[in-house]
């Protein structure tokens, strides 16, 4: 297989890639959050540090490998149609990504160190402030997909037309 007929394998991973970590992220918004938020406080406080301590290795990395798919498509596709598209959703991706960093993870670390000697005052604080900021995140990530999605859809009807 030529790396042109590669192309298209490239772009469905990138796809799937991007729009599974977007889909996680929008059941922990819109769906896990929320229920979390009607637990008891004791039980809140350690589905938060379950959730926490089990996402906080695989999802850097799948935002890492999101990235440096995106990069690579805009490589690709640099002289075609929808290269601009695909450098916005990089953009987003590592804006998303500086947001997490100084935003999110400070208080992710303290959720998943959280234990029975932490302050559940604190804790129950730090995910409050959590949810809130996960929000705007889920937002710029979605304008990331989007912004691939089209990027997609214009080197298709280029390819094609």
């Amino acid at each position: 297989m030529s790396f042109p007929e590669m192309i298209p394998l490239l772009n469905l991973a990138t796809i799937a890639c991007i729009g599974l970590l977007v889909g996680s992220e929008t059941f922990l918004t819109l769906f896990a959050n929320p229920v979390l938020l009607e637990l008891d406080e004791p039980a809140r406080l350690k589905a938060a540090h379950l959730l926490t301590a089990r996402l906080a290795t695989p999802l850097p990395l799948w935002n890492v490998l999101g990235l440096v798919l995106l990069v690579v498509e805009a490589v690709v596709h640099r002289t075609g149609p929808g290269f601009s598209l695909l450098v916005a959703a990089s953009v987003l991706w590592v804006a998303a990504a500086v947001f997490t960093l100084t935003l999110m993870l400070p208080l992710n670390n303290r959720l998943a160190r959280a234990d029975s000697t932490s302050s559940p005052k604190q804790s129950l604080l730090d995910y409050k402030r959590w949810s809130v900021r996960h929000m705007p995140r889920l937002l710029v990530l979605a304008a990331a997909l989007l912004c691939l999605l089209l990027a997609s859809y214009a080197w298709s009807k280029g390819r094609t037309g």
